[in-house]
């Protein structure tokens, strides 16, 4: 017997005025949530997500057909944003969960921009999602930073790998707001520096410590390339100090890792490819290791081999981006996400 399940998820302040719908309407700040509890009565489902309008979710779930196969989002959608994308690979994500399926829809909001001293803050309110795992909490988060490109599937393949650990993931957003799409071109890398976002980050954090279901005592940040090379300097004195020392943890992906003299003492994790030729960031880190010293919590793994964007399943063949070869290496991804999962577990894990 064939049956079809459809429901609709409302993301976003707007989501109250777009009439009734079959999930569960939960405030949540300015953003809203649904909690969709499916009951798939056969085997093999596939989920179909389709963007309908600026503020909605379609989500078709038909059975006897191979999962995530339709998770997609139309080219031609003028409303599309990276974040938006990233949000219906996240519900596929998310709702694959097997044949008794209860998902938690992302919750997506802006939050508001503030002053730091050395970071100049972004025009409008910051973008985010942010997603927790399953129970009451309050749970630690982990606040995600893209690469210089913006948004992408990484930041939700992350998420889920974060949720499934039982962290919260927070995507954070630090392009859209100013009006930049890439800072991957070496001209355009002044437009949004590091220090730029790392000051997004302190916004992040003093948004999480008002957010339901969040531990705001124990908040880490990992990033990916342009965003590694953030997180590391989130773990500079001056933003430690700003953050009120209420991040516990960076995670640095193949960013390079610069200002020893500077760095405070927040826990940090570097892993890079040793042939990733993009900033050198597995040299630069053992550099920055060393001048740092052993008295601080600095831990560096390089793979031999490995090229930049190694933990990225969707670089399963060899690209090329501003001269540098960009490749996922399954091995190495996988010995990093067990170091990063031990490393959040002993720096912001429950206790």
């Amino acid at each position: 017997m064939r049956k079809a399940i459809q429901s609709q998820v409302l993301l976003g302040p707007q989501a109250a005025d777009a009439g009734p719908d079959p999930g569960i309407d939960v405030g949540f700040g300015q953003a809203h949530m649904i909690i969709i509890y499916s009951i798939i009565l056969e085997s093999r489902p596939r989920w179909t997500v389709s963007d309908g309008y600026p503020t909605l979710l379609n989500l078709t779930l038909r059975a006897r057909t191979p999962m995530f196969r339709s998770c997609r989002t139309p080219a031609a959608d003028p409303a599309r944003t990276p974040m938006r994308d990233v949000a219906v690979l996240m519900a596929c994500l998310l709702l694959g969960g097997g044949a008794q399926a209860a998902a938690l829809v992302p919750v997506t909001d802006e939050i508001p921009v503030v002053t730091v001293p050395g970071a100049r803050p972004s025009p409008r309110p910051l973008p985010v999602r942010l997603v927790l795992p399953p129970g009451p909490g309050p749970h630690p988060v982990v606040i995600l930073l893209h690469g210089c490109s913006g948004v992408g599937t990484n930041q939700a393949f992350w998420t889920k790998r974060l949720v499934s650990w039982g962290y919260g993931a927070l995507v954070l957003d630090s392009l859209t707001p100013r009006g930049i799409r890439s800072v991957c071109a070496h001209a355009d890398q002044p437009l949004v520096t590091r220090q730029d976002r790392a000051g997004d980050v302190i916004a992040a954090v003093r948004w999480l410590q008002t957010a339901r279901g969040v531990d705001g005592a124990r908040i880490g940040v990992l990033g990916n390339s342009h965003g590694g090379a953030t997180a590391a300097t989130v773990a500079n004195r001056h933003f430690q100090a700003e953050a009120n020392g209420l991040i516990k943890a960076v995670v640095d992906y193949y960013g390079a890792c610069r200002e020893p003299a500077g760095h405070g003492t927040i826990p940090l994790l570097a892993l890079a490819g040793e042939d990733d030729s993009w900033s050198r960031p597995a040299a630069a880190c053992r550099r920055f290791a060393q001048e740092v010293g052993s008295a601080e919590d600095i831990t560096v793994r390089t793979y031999p081999g490995v090229v930049h964007g190694f933990d990225n399943p969707r670089l399963a063949e060899r690209r090329w981006s501003e001269g540098h070869p960009m490749q996922y290496a399954p091995e190495a991804a996988e010995a990093s996400f067990a170091d990063v999962h031990a490393f959040l577990n002993r720096t912001i894990g429950r206790r």
